[in-house]
């Protein structure tokens, strides 16, 4: 048998060395194959988490963030309502709130913040709509005034969005979410 680290040498007798290079004896810690013998390494130990069972398992680390005050339903029809609400404005937040109000108190209220937020942007809208026309007749002060309104549209909009983002992990942690600007009109 030769040295693989040197070529035409001998190599020295070991116990175990007499077999095949891809052969290992148990328990001799001798690697084959130039392949490391993790196992028999002192301190060696099984990370937490990954599992020896043929099949699946789950990443180690990964966690489900458990809900605490809402259902995993009623999560998801939450941030669909908020998403919905956010281009579709007070249309989805009604629907919803219809259906759905009396479930559990947080629900109810995520419920009805949404909807007062729709309407505040609906009101801004149609004030916008109604008011254009004649402000459009008023010099210099009608287009000012045009501008503010839909550049508040615009911020409501964001807004609104903000909260579609915020409001999920709010829900998670079981804490009632609080739009930046809103009127309490349906209670």
């Amino acid at each position: 048998m030769t040295n693989e680290m040197n070529p035409g040498q001998p190599v020295p007798e070991q116990p175990g060395n007499n077999l095949p290079p891809h052969v290992q004896q148990p328990g001799t810690g001798q690697p084959g194959m130039g392949q490391p013998d993790y196992t028999q390494q002192p301190g060696y130990s099984q990370q937490p988490g990954y599992s020896q069972q043929p099949g699946y398992s789950q990443q180690p680390g990964y966690t489900q963030q458990p809900t605490v005050g809402l259902t995993p339903a009623q999560m998801s029809n939450l941030q669909l309502n908020y998403w919905l609400s956010v281009f579709f404005t007070w249309i989805p937040a009604l629907i919803f709130y219809l259906v759905q109000k009396g479930q559990s108190p947080l629900y109810d209220s995520y419920l009805r913040n949404n909807l007062n937020f729709s309407l505040v942007r609906l009101i801004l809208f149609v004030c916008t709509f109604i008011l254009g026309e004649p402000l459009l007749f008023v010099p210099f002060i009608g287009g000012l005034l045009i501008f503010l309104l839909w550049a508040a549209a615009v911020v409501l909009f964001v807004f609104h969005i903000i909260a579609a983002v915020q409001s999920a992990e709010a829900a998670r942690r079981g804490q009632e979410y609080k739009f930046i600007f809103n009127l309490d009109m349906v209670h």
